[in-house]
């Protein structure tokens, strides 16, 4: 037995949902693909799949089998692209991780068109501002502003950024407008932080530079929420409902998707979408989560609208690729209960990123409502199977999880009862 080849029948038959499929992608009969599954199973001395007359599903002994398969058919394709002679067409699994900005603007402009023009290239599209360690996270490569940190890994510059010293009217109507860096003194800034500590400001005019730091009630480590901030004011002192309810307390606010040791990393309270923690922690409800399943009309204008979740294996689907199990989406309508094995060539770890992609018509989504809602409303994406309720590892609810020692502090205190009533204010149906 192609040993090989056999790893390649397996693994196709589970992402196109049946040996019909596999068989056409693969281009041999679907008797071919069977024996070979077959022959698989024997060696193994276990069963990798369910089989019925209307759909094949991985047993659980399958779904870790399943994992290897793929790494291992990867490393192949990787060692082959190395060491070849022939520059061919490119094509595998290619993981990148950038800032939240700027891959908001790609994954609506550039992201469609890298894809169009490299069809056999599977994305996988973190984003983050915090540093990355290439080797241990499995990331091909990062996109990042300023110079590189680690002498030892390669950089190529790929353009320049300019940056702008701003802030809204609202707050220059009230305060002025500063001429000077050294008149900004004074000023509730807004401070960018990363792994080193608050990132300072340069200035540089007419040969005269610059360096200064700033002392205000927020830091943020993420470049969208840091551009919202700007918007609305935060950076001169205009200050939102909690900040200015709570002017002696100051905020850092990590915005990231991974999992983290709240003690290890001082982080007083983690915003997530779970239901359940780590033991030793407590778990706060803050709001409830609903998840929803939706495409661009673009997209169901040229793959026609899926009428049923087996349909959702005929279209590009688009999710988080931390772990292939996030591939299978399970759908509740009463008592019924359907799990689709998905398919796709773009995914990504933030959910913002992927509805992105969904608005730039890059296949179907499953995404929160609370990242899609105004999509929804304005006729931007289009909600797919309403009556099937999708049901997420994540759970039901957004919920505050914290240390006891660290719950238990007023200005914790404080935040929570806050965010609960930003939620309610937003969904008066939130629990």
């Amino acid at each position: 037995m192609d040993k090989l080849k056999a790893f390649e029948a397996f693994v196709k038959v589970v992402d196109t949902g049946g040996f019909t499929r596999a068989g056409e992608a693969l281009g041999m009969p679907k008797a071919t693909v069977s024996t070979l599954v077959q022959d698989l199973e024997a060696q193994l001395g276990t069963r990798l799949l369910h089989r019925s007359t209307r759909r094949v599903t991985l047993t659980a002994d399958g779904a870790a089998y399943y994992e290897r398969c793929v790494r291992v058919l990867d490393d192949v394709r990787e060692a082959d692209e190395s060491v070849s002679s022939r520059q061919g067409a490119p094509s595998g699994r290619l993981r990148v991780d950038m800032i939240s900005a700027m891959a908001r603007y790609l994954v609506r402009d550039a992201v469609p068109e890298f894809l169009r023009r490299h069809p056999g290239i599977t994305l996988e599209l973190g984003c983050t501002d915090r540093p990355i360690n290439l080797g241990n996270e499995g990331v091909d490569c990062v996109i990042r502003i300023g110079p590189i940190q680690d002498s030892a890994m390669a950089a190529r510059r790929i353009g320049s950024m300019r940056l702008l010293t701003c802030a809204a009217p609202s707050y220059l109507a009230a305060h002025g407008t500063p001429t000077h860096p050294q008149a900004l003194h004074g000023h509730r800034w807004i401070n960018y932080f990363d792994g080193s500590g608050v990132v300072g400001w340069d200035f540089v005019k007419d040969g005269e530079r610059l360096a200064l730091k700033f002392d205000g009630g927020l830091a943020l480590n993420d470049s969208n929420v840091y551009e919202d901030a700007c918007v609305a004011g935060l950076g001169v002192g205009q200050l939102p409902a909690f900040l200015a309810l709570h002017p002696a307390i100051e905020i850092d606010l990590l915005l990231d998707d991974r999992l983290m040791d709240l003690a290890y990393e001082r982080i007083d309270i983690a915003l997530r979408m779970t239901s359940t923690g780590a033991p030793d922690l407590v778990c706060t409800p803050v709001a409830r989560l609903d998840w929803v399943i939706c495409a661009a009309p673009v997209h169901l204008a040229r793959a026609g609208t899926p009428a049923a979740p087996a349909d959702l294996v005929d279209h590009p689907c688009m999710s988080y690729w931390r772990e292939s199990s996030d591939d299978a989406w399970l759908l509740v309508r009463g008592d019924l209960r359907e799990t689709v094995r998905v398919r796709g060539r773009y995914h990504a770890n933030n959910p913002e990123a992927v509805a992105s992609a969904a608005l730039a018509g890059l296949g179907v989504a499953l995404l929160p409502t609370y990242v899609c809602e105004t999509a929804l409303a304005n006729g931007a994406l289009q909600r797919l199977l309403p009556d099937w309720r999708p049901v997420t590892k994540f759970g039901d609810r957004i919920t505050a999880v914290a240390a006891p020692d660290r719950l238990r502090l007023s200005r914790n205190q404080a935040l929570i009862a806050h965010l609960k009533q930003a939620f309610d204010d937003l969904r008066p149906d939130t629990a």
